[in-house]
């Protein structure tokens, strides 16, 4: 509810200027994405949560274009962790799991489990840099990881469809936008849906890996 008055209360003040944005977006051509790309690939390693670019994505470039924009740059930022983690500051890197042991039981266990659990473990709330970061330390292939970060999907096109869908919500309220009552219902109604699947397959995906290693069940509870 705090979430749908924040766009509401956005939509009146900037609602106006989304169409603008977006016309001077589109202007920039294969440079607008691009530059996307390149942001959430140098900024989420530094733990910016790209949760933020996900719902700017859904705003400025529509579900489609926006989730794949982010899933690129995302699988890009694991790709710098990963080679940050393992070829430039491991010892750091291990240093600091060293102070946060249920992270290295996690990256220890997906060593020893495979592509199938690391998929699973992207499925899970724990954050991802701190998993691309930990893994990196491991004796993962890079081509594991890689299928492995796949996993990451689902989680950031619920995000991107909310950005989607606060974008056609702010325009609504700024009066710069009109949709039948139909297609404002299958939106929200879409949404809905999106969340309790994401939280459906969140829950198995612990569960299945609690069963997979009991050793980690209390860890990925108390990370949730």
């Amino acid at each position: 509810m705090a979430l749908v008055a924040t766009v509401i209360l956005f939509g009146r003040w900037m609602g106006s200027e989304i169409p603008k944005i977006e016309a001077d977006i589109a202007a920039l051509g294969f440079w607008g994405p691009l530059a996307l790309v390149v942001i959430v690939a140098l900024a989420t390693p530094l733990f910016v949560p790209d949760t933020l670019f996900a719902v700017a994505a859904g705003v400025l470039f529509g579900l489609i274009e926006g989730a794949v924009i982010v899933v690129i740059g995302a699988l890009g930022a694991s790709c710098l962790c990963y080679v940050i983690s393992r070829f430039v500051l491991r010892k750091r890197v291990a240093a600091a799991l060293s102070q946060q042991p249920k992270i290295a039981a996690v990256a220890a266990a997906a060593e020893r489990r495979g592509l199938k659990f690391q998929i699973l473990l992207r499925l899970t709330p724990l954050s991802p840099v701190a998993v691309s970061y930990a893994l990196g330390t491991t004796n993962t292939r890079f081509s594991t990881f890689i299928l492995g970060c796949l996993g990451i999907i689902p989680g950031i096109f619920v995000e991107v469809y909310f950005g989607y869908v606060a974008g056609h919500a702010a325009k609504i309220a700024g009066n710069v936008s009109s949709h039948s009552r139909l297609h404002q219902f299958v939106l929200f109604a879409g949404l809905a849906v999106c969340i309790v699947l994401i939280i459906y397959v969140t829950r198995m995906a612990r569960q299945a890996l609690a069963e997979a290693d009991p050793a980690l069940s209390e860890g990925l509870s108390s990370e949730a």
